[in-house]
């Protein structure tokens, strides 16, 4: 039998509830203003790139968990682990800023 972590299933199924959480676009606009601009194109029209993803790209080809989950518990070294400066609330934000750009 293979173990896993309780670290890393408590993470999965919290990260799954706080993405359930209703987030609230427009704040999570000023959230991506403040601290994924600087990486990524979050606006509208954002550019469909791979490294790093447009917020356009990302509300396109990733489902609202993912997105929840990559931001707390990125996958990649060159992103910074966003629990140092948001909230899972705050995160729920940005997720809705997020998907409410998909077309």
């Amino acid at each position: 039998m293979k173990w896993i972590p309780l670290f890393t299933v408590a993470a999965f199924y919290g990260g799954l509830a706080w993405a359930q959480q209703e987030g609230d676009p427009e704040a999570g606009k000023l959230l991506a203003d403040q601290y994924c601009s600087r990486c990524h194109d979050i606006g509208e029209s954002g550019a469909f790139k791979q490294s790093p993803p447009s917020f356009a790209a990302i509300a396109v080809y990733w489902g609202e968990d993912q997105i929840w989950n990559r931001i707390m518990f990125p996958v990649h070294t060159s992103m910074p682990a966003m629990w140092d400066f948001l909230t899972p609330e705050s995160v729920a934000h940005v997720t809705a800023y997020i998907m409410s750009l998909e077309k």
